[in-house]
């Protein structure tokens, strides 16, 4: 994992009140839309979200590259790894 500081994404998806699978759903179709390198912020308010994302990129071959906690949201860094 990166400093959080060090993140600089390219998009934010904002999945805030979406619940399962919306979150893992949106997050797949936006991340098809960047360029491998590119990084891209997701807000999500469900729990669910905290496993799934996470088990979306690894199966997908990209790559959760922070994680935190913030304003009652949950706020990843995915790293599109492949095309």
């Amino acid at each position: 994992m990166h400093n959080m500081s060090e993140i600089k994404p390219t998009e934010t998806l904002d999945v805030f009140g979406l619940i399962c699978p919306v979150p893992v759903y949106l997050t797949a179709q936006k991340i098809k839309e960047l360029k491998v390198g590119d990084i891209l912020e997701i807000v999500a308010t469900d729990e669910g979200a905290v496993k799934d994302i996470p088990v979306w990129a690894k199966e997908s071959g990209n790559k959760v590259v922070g994680f935190v906690e913030r304003n009652n949201a949950y706020v990843f860094y995915v790293q599109k790894l492949v095309e």
